[in-house]
């Protein structure tokens, strides 16, 4: 049943974006550069790269070159990931809308739950998700949570906020406090299917900044979580070159600050930003997308092969 169950879904994720003239890619898993993420460890395969933690600067590269919007659906691998949530191979879907800002996405997003829930609901039994999803900014819940704007709070204050919390006593960065936090605090309590936006300046990753509706710099990026789990992440894609090299080498020096390799720039990546169109992508976890609107307890189920 797993192995239909899967075949379905995929089946559904595929028509959705047919249906919508988004055009389907394969790009290689094998990658010259390693993840730049500080926390995101890529493994190597010797002699010839690193497997890729996420297809996106190859999708980049294609965006770059054909401006059309495009959708893939692959292996992806982060070495140590292990856990009821968690694999060190999982199957992802990505997909970058030309043209679209992150509002369109989110509605788009939403919309490809809606339209997948319904393609396997007469053969499967599926957990009820209630729709529309909601929609609340980083800021408020932080704000509701712990009575702190996170935009604005002293690096000394998340340190203590943190340490109060069992965090481990030594040097972190802004947005490991911040992360540290909202995993703890903040995601396990929201259940029901959220958008959180406006993201911390300092957690942009590779979205654009603007201005959230009290005139504070944000990150242009969402994050969807239901039952406490995150499902997808999606951005309006920086298209600044120089933006992404100075979060590239802000990326290694807190690598360093860990004891941990510095990753070489991807500068084919760099070159490539400027001629992309403006577009929002999103990434999606299909083995937690499995286990959620399965009501699996553990996401190694859909890979059982006995």
């Amino acid at each position: 049943m797993d192995l239909l169950f899967r075949s379905e879904i995929l089946k559904a994720i595929r028509k959705y974006f047919y249906s919508t003239s988004v055009i389907e890619v394969v790009t290689p898993v094998i990658q010259k550069f390693a993840s730049s993420e500080v926390f995101i460890e890529s493994i190597e395969v010797k002699n010839y790269g690193y497997l890729h933690t996420s297809p996106e600067h190859a999708m980049k590269h294609l965006l770059s070159k054909y401006k059309d919007s495009i959708f893939q659906i692959c292996p992806v691998f982060r070495a140590n990931e292990i856990g009821s949530f968690h694999k060190e191979e999982f199957q992802m879907l990505e997909w970058y809308r030309s043209s679209f800002d992150l509002t369109k996405l989110l509605e788009e997003t939403e919309k490809l739950l809606r339209f997948v829930l319904k393609e396997i609901a007469a053969n499967f039994d599926c957990a009820h998700l209630l729709f529309p999803f909601q929609k609340i900014s980083y800021k408020s819940l932080f704000l509701n949570t712990f009575s702190e704007n996170p935009h604005t709070v002293s690096l000394k204050k998340l340190s203590q906020l943190s340490k109060s919390l069992n965090m481990p006593n030594i040097n972190h960065s802004r947005s490991e406090y911040l992360d540290f936090l909202f995993a703890l605090k903040i995601q396990p309590k929201i259940m029901a299917p959220t958008f959180v936006f406006d993201y911390p300046l300092c957690q942009a990753a590779q979205a654009e900044i603007s201005f959230d509706d009290e005139g504070e710099m944000v990150a242009n990026r969402f994050e969807l979580f239901i039952e406490g789990v995150e499902l997808a992440n999606a951005y309006q894609e920086l298209r600044d070159s120089g933006e992404l090299l100075t979060r590239f080498n802000d990326n290694n020096a807190i690598r360093r600050l860990h004891g941990k390799k510095e990753v070489p720039v991807d500068y084919q990546l760099l070159e490539s930003l400027p001629l992309m169109p403006k577009c929002a992508g999103a990434s999606l976890g299909i083995d937690r997308l499995m286990k959620i609107i399965s009501g699996s307890p553990d996401i190694n189920k859909f890979y059982d092969t006995d």
